[in-house]
């Protein structure tokens, strides 16, 4: 046997078990979709929804409207916008909607120490043994918090994982961060679900109170602008406190493309950049087998086109390449198509193809970057 057919057969095999996880992932997001939460709530649990605000003046209104329009008690929830330095006015409008909301609160830090300070700070002041926190810029359904204390008064539960959409209007930028986002959705719910949690999205995600002010104050990571969502989950499984999710449509939260093409590699520089200190080896070892296995499929591929000529095993080489490459992309499809069906998205094979293959080709090249490059955010170094 050719040390190119070994190679060959190694690939197949890193597909395989590319293919083996992706399609937990897709059973676990299908299981979490169908299951419904128990009717079962529990009348002395509060909740606080905690809003980290750093220049969302153009979205802060819209937040709040949507949490007051919650069919649930007014009694049984609080909102707590915590402002992290902001210089656009926005928390005049939250002042302005406090006279007429109660239960509505509002905390300034005394300095701009980013947002995983925004969030203890909020967590500390919170009433509720149920804290749910949510980026400013996204929009709530009316029945997102009741599903939220549904589920904690199910099965036990440390930290829920919920979905967020990327809405996408207008151009491909837009669109393949839809897709994009799409994938990852399904790999942060299918894994949580399955047992075994990747990945976590800050926009939307609920844990008790206790536990997180039980967790080491080292847990919430580096001293970065973002980072606060995986540092929490890598904690919490550090910990090996309950870390589920919730995949029902009455809990997926909106929130909007970064617009342009410049804003497109400066999110995703700062997420990949977050990823040097996690510390969840699983994250780190499925993330490079995502990055690295296409490109190495790409370099077979190119080696074969070069040299395998008719007669010389021909067939058996095309065949297990062939093989690799679906064993490689139809999970991902797969996946996409499993997460639009969840939350009733418009198909769009096509458009998903072209965004794996442009994801295919920037992800090298923007965790290179990463390394070395720590884009600004909302005034601050990432």
């Amino acid at each position: 046997m050719t040390t190119t057919l070994v190679l060959i057969l190694l690939l197949c095999a890193l597909a395989l078990v590319h293919a083996g996880l992706l399609d937990q992932f897709s059973a676990g997001l299908r299981s979490c979709a169908s299951a419904d939460t128990p009717a079962v709530l529990d009348d002395r649990t509060m909740l606080s929804v905690i809003v980290p605000c750093r220049d969302e003046r153009a979205h802060i209104a819209s937040i709040l409207q949507d949490l007051h329009a919650q069919d649930l008690s007014r009694d049984r929830y609080e909102v707590i916008v915590v402002d992290d330095g902001s210089t656009d006015g926005g928390m005049d409008i939250v002042e302005a909607m406090r006279t007429k909301w109660p239960a509505l609160r509002s905390v300034r830090l005394s300095d701009n120490k980013g947002k995983k300070a925004a969030i203890r700070q909020g967590v500390q002041l919170a009433r509720g043994e149920v804290v749910l926190v949510s980026d400013a810029d996204v929009g709530h359904g009316p029945r997102h918090l009741r599903r939220v204390l549904d589920r904690f008064s199910g099965p036990a539960v440390d930290l829920l994982l919920m979905p967020v959409w990327t809405d996408a209007k207008g151009g491909w930028c837009r669109s393949s961060q839809e897709i994009e986002q799409a994938a990852l959705l399904g790999v942060a719910i299918g894994s949580a679900c399955s047992g075994r949690p990747l990945l976590a999205n800050g926009a939307n995600l609920a844990f008790r109170r206790s536990v997180y002010l039980g967790l080491p104050k080292e847990a919430s990571g580096p001293d970065w602008a973002s980072g606060d969502d995986m540092f929490l989950m890598a904690a919490m499984v550090a910990g090996r406190h309950s870390v589920t999710a919730l995949a029902h449509p009455d809990v997926l939260v909106h929130t909007p493309a970064v617009e342009g093409w410049s804003a497109y590699f400066a999110q995703r520089l700062r997420w990949a950049g977050k990823m040097r200190a996690v510390r969840l080896p699983a994250t780190l070892w499925i993330g490079g087998l995502e990055v690295l296995l296409p490109w190495a499929l790409i370099a077979v591929t190119a080696w074969a086109v070069a040299h395998v000529a008719l007669g010389q095993g021909w067939v058996r080489t095309w065949s297990m390449i062939t093989l690799a490459w679906a064993l490689w992309s139809l999970p991902i499809l797969t996946l996409v198509h499993t997460v639009r069906r969840a939350f009733g998205s418009r198909e769009r094979p096509l458009a998903t193809l072209l965004a794996l293959l442009q994801f295919v080709a920037l992800a090298p090249l923007i965790a290179l970057l990463a390394i070395f490059v720590r884009p600004a955010w909302k005034g601050r170094r990432t």
